[in-house]
């Protein structure tokens, strides 16, 4: 798909010189890049535009009043 956006003088350079260490185009550099940020957001469910903890293997929530205990026995 083609489509016209501005970008940063600094991250075009920069994205210039990683294409040619890679024998590939700013293209390619910028796509892939924005690719892997995007597949980051996804990796955690939000809740109002924050990233939620990942949810404990044994399957158990931590709860208030499990943080609250922790930090009573201190």
């Amino acid at each position: 798909m083609r489509m016209t956006i501005e970008v940063d003088e600094a991250l075009v350079a920069t994205a210039t010189e990683i294409a040619k260490q890679q024998n590939s185009t700013v293209e390619e550099i910028l796509s892939e890049s924005a690719r892997r940020s995007i597949a980051s957001f996804r990796r955690y469910e939000m809740r109002n535009g924050i990233p939620l903890l990942p949810k404990r293997a044994d399957g158990k929530t931590v709860t208030l009043e499990m943080v609250n205990a922790l930090r009573d026995d201190e």
